[in-house]
């Protein structure tokens, strides 16, 4: 529900972990004041991952700025991007990204849409991009493809590549009706999207590298020269596109799984998981599994494929909303009140 500015002193932390055991290793406040807009009783003041360059962690905390930390937990530096109202108060989601020489910061919102490339050495600014759309929550993609690396964000009404180095546009698609909350996933050869906004259902695309200009389908068309396929309402809601073995599998909010040819978008399934609650966690895969964690907590198992085959359940019995991190051979879950890891005994 919609609620007002709290009228209290807030903390914004940063903390590792052991992988190992779970123990904290340090914890370091970067801002402690009153927040700056409200957010949603199911939002946080910080829904935002951190990102890690293999030297230093760069944690962004919506309106509250941007801190560069090294692995000692010492803040490098920080940065104020300024602070602007959201839609309705659902306070902000979009995550930082990285390429080897710069932060990118994506801030759309209903006053002054940006997004702002940082240099990952002292923070200052390399560029600024303004926006036309309005608030939305999706998390810029870095993608290395075989025409060059772009930096793609995804917004209201609309998707815009942009050159990492100088914020020039390469390329934008329209024709969307709302606001992104899910990210794009990609591979060398294309870049892929679903999104629906509200109570309405929305798009499922393809782009292939290399594209050039405004490349919006014009009415009733569903491909062009840089569009590979367009699905008009198949798109999820809050959880992201995975990209697996040439194939898309799509979560829905109404626990819904969905598997795409991801070259033409030919549907092979779209099937409900038994019991499911809605899924807001995107998807992963390992392994020739697809993993499906719903918002109960529970995940399914499935065998990766064009056949819709559940292989196993479980439940870590707590709400559960954001994606789960893969790495060393664990995977890390994080609830309302735990963070979980999971992995095979040595």
């Amino acid at each position: 529900l919609f609620r007002s500015t709290p009228d209290a002193v807030y903390k914004w932390e940063v903390l590792c972990l052991n992988a190992a055991d779970g123990k904290v290793l340090w914890s370091q406040t970067t801002a402690e004041k009153k927040p700056s807009i409200p957010t949603h009783s199911s939002n946080t003041y910080a829904s935002e991952t951190p990102v890690v360059d293999g030297e230093r962690v760069f944690a962004y905390f919506g309106m509250t700025g941007v801190y560069c930390l090294d692995f000692n937990g010492k803040i490098v530096w920080s940065k104020e991007l300024g602070s602007y109202p959201m839609q309705n108060g659902w306070g902000t989601g979009s995550s930082p990204a990285v390429d080897a020489e710069r932060v990118f910061v994506l801030c759309d919102n209903e006053e002054k849409s940006f997004v702002v490339a940082l240099d990952k050495k002292d923070g200052k600014e390399v560029w600024r991009a303004n926006r036309s759309g309005r608030s939305s929550w999706s998390t810029p993609l870095v993608w290395k493809n075989k025409a060059r690396t772009e930096l793609v964000c995804c917004g209201d009404g609309k998707v815009v590549s942009y050159a990492p180095d100088s914020g020039k546009v390469l390329w934008q698609i329209g024709g969307i009706n709302g606001a992104f909350n899910t990210s794009p996933t990609a591979d060398e050869n294309m870049i892929y999207f679903g999104m629906a906004a509200g109570f309405s259902s929305g798009p499922l695309f393809a782009v292939k590298a290399g594209a050039t200009g405004d490349i919006t389908l014009n009415r009733g068309e569903t491909s062009n020269a840089s569009v590979a396929w367009w699905l008009p309402a198949a798109g999820p809601k809050m959880a992201s596109p995975l990209l697996y073995q040439g194939l898309l599998y799509v979560a829905g909010q109404r626990g819904m799984i969905a598997c795409y040819d991801a070259a033409t978008g030919k549907e092979y399934y779209n099937e409900r998981l038994s019991k499911a609650s809605g899924v807001t966690a995107s998807p992963w895969a390992a392994d020739g599994k697809v993993y499906v964690l719903d918002e109960a907590g529970k995940v399914f198992t499935l065998e990766a494929g064009k056949r819709f085959d559940i292989l196993a359940e479980g439940s870590v019995d707590e709400m559960c909303w954001s994606t789960p991190a893969a790495a060393g051979g664990a995977v890390f879950l994080r609830g309302r009140d735990h963070l979980f890891c999971f992995a095979q005994k040595k």
